[in-house]
């Protein structure tokens, strides 16, 4: 991860590299999963962690969190299409 370039730099050109290293560390993840049965359960275990559990509010305080620090904000498909 230490080619990619912070969300804040917006030069045309880090934009760009940005959206070609993301490409890279997904292909590379997508790669260990298959071949690493303790990555599978590393990332099964922290998503466990995130997804909360139902009747239990505060066990969604971590996703919470992570939405929160998100580079973007979230918005139902309706919301983001809709026209002033």
């Amino acid at each position: 991860m230490e080619h990619l370039p912070p969300i804040s730099n917006r030069t045309p050109e880090k934009i760009e590299e940005r959206q070609r290293e993301k490409e890279v560390l997904r292909d590379r993840l997508a790669k260990l999963w298959d071949v690493s049965p303790r990555i599978q359960a590393h990332i099964n275990h922290n998503l466990a962690q995130f997804n909360g559990r139902p009747g239990e509010p505060q066990s969604f305080d971590a996703l919470h969190e992570l939405l929160e620090n998100q580079a973007y904000r979230l918005a139902y498909w309706k919301t983001a299409s809709a026209r002033n």
